[in-house]
């Protein structure tokens, strides 16, 4: 296996809980198909939950039996394992799903509509094969008649219309999306962000074109009006060096640089023209203007370690020897058997191998920090921060994924956030950053304690300072890798087409404030009344990652309160494709609906 598709496998598993499909997981819900459930299929039935013990690759199933027009809301927990659910109707049409990759969301839950009168079934499963007997619980939590449920959306209906209201009022029309010197309609918000040192600019996929567009245009307005001098994105913090070197002017071949960050979901023509834009601006202005890029993320770690090996060398050759041996051990590849291998020995050696080297890794981490005034000498200061932001990499990136499952996106968030802590330290006080990131990143939301979000870690070191600014569309296009179990090509990058949004989730909202772009400001928003609680509800929002399935659209929604998790929202009516560039393999050009 080539050095970037274990790269890619590893960043589709890095990413598991806002639905990107790491490959052995897209494998195993293509073969869901072939899974039949046990013979023994049990009744469904309120104020009777049952408790059973799960095995790897075992298959429960239960029915209920459902009019149409009733509403039916049930839940499945099971711990840390991962639990496919897969609703039924009574044809046997797929009606709904949830994401075996979306991590930690125990309980899933489930909500059924039915459209027609019949016996549906519920399928639920333990993806990871390996596992022991893992005990879940499946609960009704409510069952609604026909005639209640449509009582229940008449009240919905009437407390829509003044949060409509709301919105429309107070949303900041949007004139364009693309990169221009005109910001007229953006000054007000030099009000909204006066006290704000970092900007975090979400996303609801990673291959929409028209929020990578305006991410360009919210530079260009932060760069030249509000003092932005940082540039940070969810990639390669060691790789994205070779970026900086383009936008700074000290490497020339803007193609080879971004190719070299190996995520297909930034070599985009979109980052590609914000780049070029960066390198163009930064030739005009002096040292003091410039705009740094930077990544914070963790994988792609071969020029962290040709910096740091380069460096050993100066200030310890003898501890540069001992280093030369940690780098060539494979952890991706040992990362690779761990995930995928069946054979249990195999798996466990892995392990006991990645711990190995994360333990060394920490161990050349802390011999750098004890000799910071020696080596400072030897070098210069600035030459040895450098060389600890390095270690500092490389030592995340093996603790990260030494874990396992749901254990993984907590730590990585906080790593991330810390990598744009040590970015910030090395400017002035009212310098201004802005971070690039998916919305699940941005949010400031930390899921009950469970997952504190990078977004989450930034508020906490940068209090109000930091604004999460989430991005929503209503219906159109964006790129994906496929992984539909029917998909010719396995994971081909390819072009999805989504409908407009459910009734009742934020985009949906979104989508009858305006038909035009704007974006929309919630700190302003009194800490009582009704918008208040509002933004205190739970609400259904897209989250779609590197992966995307149409046989599950549903689970591309996750629950979000607003008040927790953004300080603001962008919203697009309609959207297109990302725009790859010619380097990115296995493309699909064609688009699926």
């Amino acid at each position: 296996m080539s050095k970037y598709k274990i790269y890619f496998a590893v960043f589709l598993f890095a990413c598991v809980f806002y639905g990107i499909n790491q490959a052995s997981a897209v494998q195993a819900q293509s073969s869901q198909n072939s899974v039949k459930p046990s013979a023994d299929v049990r009744k469904l039935e309120p104020r009777k939950p049952v408790i059973r013990d799960l095995c790897g690759g075992e298959t429960h199933a239960y029915e209920i039996n459902l009019a149409s027009g009733q509403f039916l809301r049930a839940s499945v927990g099971g711990g840390s394992v991962d639990l496919a659910v897969r609703v039924f109707a009574p044809g046997g049409d797929l009606i709904f799903e949830i994401d075996p990759s979306s991590g930690p969301q125990s309980p899933q839950k489930i909500t059924v509509e039915p459209t027609a009168t019949g016996l549906y079934r519920i399928d639920i499963r333990a993806i990871d094969e390996h596992i022991k007997p893992t005990r879940y619980e499946i609960r009704i939590e409510e069952l609604l008649t026909a005639e209640q449920y449509k009582k229940r959306l008449a009240e919905i209906r009437q407390k829509q219309q003044p949060v409509i209201k709301w919105l429309k009022k107070n949303a900041v029309p949007l004139k364009s999306i693309t990169a221009s010197d005109n910001f007229a309609d953006l000054q007000p918000l030099k009000r909204i962000l006066r006290d704000v040192r970092v900007l975090g600019l979400g996303e609801e996929t990673h291959g929409t074109r028209e929020f990578f567009q305006f991410k360009h245009r919210m530079l260009e307005f932060m760069v030249r009006e509000m003092n932005c001098r940082v540039f940070a994105i969810e990639a390669s913090h060691a790789a994205s060096l070779n970026i900086n070197d383009y936008v700074m002017g000290r490497a020339s071949d803007g193609a080879k640089a971004l190719d070299s960050q190996g995520f297909w979901t930034w070599n985009t023509t979109e980052v590609r023209e914000m780049l070029d834009w960066m390198r163009e601006y930064n030739a005009k202005v002096p040292a003091e203007k410039k705009v740094e890029f930077v990544g914070f993320d963790l994988q792609i770690n071969d020029r962290a370690k040709q910096e740091l090996l380069a460096y050993l060398k100066k200030v310890s050759p003898r501890r540069a020897d001992d280093a030369d041996k940690l780098f060539k051990a494979d952890f991706d590849e040992l990362r690779r058997l761990q995930f995928t291998s069946k054979n249990e020995r195999e798996r466990q050696e892995a392990l006991v191998k990645m711990n190995e080297i994360r333990s060394r890794y920490n161990e050349l981490l802390g011999y750098l920090i004890l000799n910071e005034g020696r080596f400072s000498r030897q070098s210069s200061p600035a030459d040895f921060k450098f060389a600890v932001g390095s270690a500092q990499i490389l030592a995340q990136y093996a603790d990260v994924f030494y874990h396992i499952g749901s254990d993984i996106q907590p730590i990585r968030d906080y790593y991330m956030a810390e990598n744009i802590r040590r970015a910030a330290e090395l400017y002035p006080p009212d310098t201004r950053i802005v971070v690039w990131a998916h919305n699940i990143h941005i949010s400031t939301g930390d899921d009950e304690g469970k997952y504190p979000r990078m977004g989450n870690n930034l508020r906490q070191i940068f209090g109000d300072a930091y604004y999460a600014l989430g991005f929503s569309f209503n219906r159109g296009g964006f790129q994906a890798r496929n992984a539909d179990s029917e998909a010719k090509v396995k994971y081909a990058l390819t072009g999805f087409t989504v409908g407009a949004a459910h009734e009742e989730t934020v985009d949906w909202f979104l989508a009858q404030t305006s038909p035009e772009n704007f974006i929309i400001d919630f700190r302003s928003v009194a800490k009582t009344g009704m918008i208040a609680d509002w933004l205190a509800t739970p609400r259904q929002m897209r989250a779609i990652g590197a992966g995307y399935s149409t046989n599950s659209e549903k689970s591309y929604f996750k629950p979000v309160t607003l008040k927790q998790e953004f300080d603001g929202l962008v919203y697009f009516p309609t959207t297109t494709r990302a725009r790859p560039n010619p380097s990115v393999k296995n493309t699909d050009m064609g688009n699926k609906n």
